[in-house]
């Protein structure tokens, strides 16, 4: 039995497909047949997609420009992966590199 299953998803070529989930990963796609604790018909309204990409991110919280928060700003939006765009530089490279170490320990704890 699967945790979730997602009906009729809308991928990118504009086709419709299923998505099972199980433990929080997908683990069948297209024609799925099988029970799940919970089922979503998404009627063809919303999309499935690979993680974005954001290569264009101002994470480091000193920036004299402004500053994103990088895992709000992906949550809410399905980008999965962040690009600093050069809100750091070689006289605080040190500094924004200390900041995300010690952010790291706090998510992972």
């Amino acid at each position: 039995m699967f945790d979730l299953l997602l009906r009729h998803a809308r991928l990118v070529d504009d086709t419709l497909t299923n998505i099972a989930l199980q433990d929080g990963k997908i683990a069948a796609l297209g024609d799925v047949d099988g029970p799940a604790l919970k089922t979503i018909d998404l009627r063809g309204e919303c999309y499935a997609s690979a993680g974005w990409i954001d290569s264009h991110v101002h994470c480091y919280p000193k920036s004299p420009i402004y500053f994103d928060e990088p895992d709000s700003i992906g949550i809410a939006t399905g980008v999965t992966t962040v690009i600093d765009a050069g809100s750091t530089g070689a006289d605080d490279i040190d500094d924004f590199y200390a900041l995300n170490i010690d952010a790291d320990a706090v998510r992972q704890a």
